[in-house]
């Protein structure tokens, strides 16, 4: 069976439809995932830094699981509705990133839980966590969309992810004070700021 030929004509209305269809899913791209994450973190990290400081019980941690929780539930519903039109190179890459940010994030957590239950505190391995692999995932998936903010704001998550590194190798103790605003910075640097970035882009695209 002879293959149909595509004149130039045709090939331009491909072209056409590919670019209208991402168009029309530009919410994995036009900053929304990441101010999901970058809000939702900085709020429950200002919550925790308060409660800190007014109750002083370290079970006051236990409230940064609030970041999956919220983060996680409102997610997968975001996603699902930019899934739509034709999916790039780009995109697989992105999606192939955060899910091996994500399952690390899970298997990190999983160890620090098996670890304090025999009496052993780990989690300062997950303030490490928070810092350079999400920074160094932030960093590729700006590359991948050649946006400059994203790239800077990774080098600045896994920057302030070297410092704790260092605090923690030198025994020094990672006072809230001290990490909960590191935290912030590096969150807005890497979320907030590349989200309201890519939001104003997106809308000039439309």
């Amino acid at each position: 069976m002879k293959e149909k030929e595509i004149d130039a004509r045709e090939g331009i209305d491909i072209i056409t439809a590919m670019v209208e269809a991402t168009k029309n899913r530009l919410s994995i791209n036009d900053g929304n995932v990441l101010l999901l994450w970058g809000y939702v973190s900085v709020s429950v990290s200002i919550v925790v830094w308060a409660l800190l400081h007014i109750t002083g019980h370290p079970a006051v941690n236990w409230l940064w699981f609030l970041i999956w929780i919220i983060g996680g539930t409102a997610m997968p519903r975001m996603v699902k509705k930019s899934e739509k039109g034709f999916i790039s190179y780009s995109d697989r890459l992105s999606k192939g990133i955060w899910t091996l940010v994500g399952w690390c994030s899970i298997l990190a957590t999983a160890v620090c839980l098996v670890m304090l239950a025999f009496g052993k505190d780990s989690w300062a391995a997950m303030f490490i966590f928070a810092f350079v692999f999400v920074g160094l995932g932030v960093a590729v998936q700006g590359m991948t969309l050649r946006e400059r903010s994203m790239v800077i704001g990774g080098y600045i998550g896994t920057f302030c992810g070297i410092v704790v590194t260092c605090m923690v190798a030198a025994g020094l103790p990672l006072h809230c004070d001290v990490f909960i605003p590191l935290f912030i910075v590096s969150i807005a640097a890497m979320f907030i700021v590349p989200g309201h970035i890519l939001r104003c882009k997106a809308k000039r695209m439309l």
